[in-house]
């Protein structure tokens, strides 16, 4: 998988053709970095390319608390870019405020919290911590939330 959190390979289940030896390119690369040199970089690319798009998502999200529309309008186009360029490239972005909660989803973390409101019915997402992000369709870091429980009942209590 992609994060470090879910495989000792960080290049396992990506679709990685194999390496053309007779590539220029892939034969300048071997022969000015050695192999330690070439591990770090193949580690390091995928925490920096989730820790991009986690960042890029919560700038995101800041960006559209703007009061201002003439602010908002004027970046986004650049917004709408960098989502098409991570959709060039594979990667989803999944953030799941205000969906259904589902025990069976797959979270690092999930912090519960209590809720008066008796028209909460079942658990809801009331906020996305971090997003759950996708390479070409896999979990590749898992994301956070906090979810709302409805009111416990007086037959729970």
């Amino acid at each position: 998988m992609f994060g470090k959190k879910h495989s000792n390979d960080p290049v396992s289940g990506l679709g990685i053709k194999p390496l053309r030896l007779k590539d220029p390119k892939v034969l300048e690369i071997l022969a000015t970095r050695t192999a330690d040199e070439l591990l770090d970089e193949i580690k390091t690319y995928p925490e920096a390319c989730i820790n991009l798009i986690i960042n890029f998502w919560k700038f995101k999200k800041v960006l559209l608390r703007i009061p201002d529309q003439n602010v908002i309008s004027a970046i986004a186009g650049e917004i709408d870019r960098f989502e098409d360029t991570l959709k060039k490239y594979n990667f989803t972005i999944e953030d799941l405020t205000g969906k259904s909660y589902d025990s069976g989803l797959l979270m690092d973390f999930v912090h519960f919290e209590e809720t008066d409101d008796e028209s909460l019915k079942k658990p809801v997402i009331s906020e996305t911590l971090r997003p759950t992000i996708y390479f070409k369709g896999k979990v590749i870091e898992h994301g956070e939330i906090i979810v709302r429980k409805p009111p416990k009942s007086k037959a729970e209590e």
